[in-house]
């Protein structure tokens, strides 16, 4: 019989996708060991990074160099009119904070080149582009 890592807190708030038949205590702690990066905190990323890190993604890289302004926020959920002003990656380091304290958050504020990808995508399981332009 396997040990689960899992502790009484992620089971409790991981309650609901463990029971999902098929999915289990097991694949929950695979989710609470992989590292995915998200290209962009903009009108895709926001969303995308607020249900990784309810989900439970151990460790989520957010990258964007961006600036939260007063015109992002009817689409870029994860900002606030607190963050205006502030840097993306920062904002939605604050709210995903507040979603799941126990992930672990990295942010980049850089732009994806051809550059720094590799660098960027070492160690990582699932690269998500949530980026706002088809060059990235």
């Amino acid at each position: 019989m396997l040990t689960s890592r899992l502790n009484p807190a992620d089971r409790a708030r991981y309650a609901r996708q463990i029971r999902l038949s098929g999915f289990g205590e097991s694949a929950q702690a695979a989710l609470l060991d992989s590292h995915v990066l998200v290209i962009g905190a903009g009108g895709l990323g926001a969303p995308i990074l607020s249900y990784l890190a309810a989900v439970g993604i151990g460790t989520i890289t957010v990258i964007d160099p961006d600036i939260v302004e007063l015109s992002n926020l009817h689409r870029q959920v994860i900002h606030s009119e607190a963050a205006i002003g502030t840097r993306k990656i920062d904002s939605a380091k604050e709210r995903m904070n507040g979603i799941n304290s126990s992930i672990g958050i990295r942010t980049i504020p850089e732009l994806l080149t051809p550059d720094n990808a590799l660098e960027l995508f070492d160690g990582v399981d699932i690269v998500v582009d949530g980026s706002d332009n088809f060059a990235t």
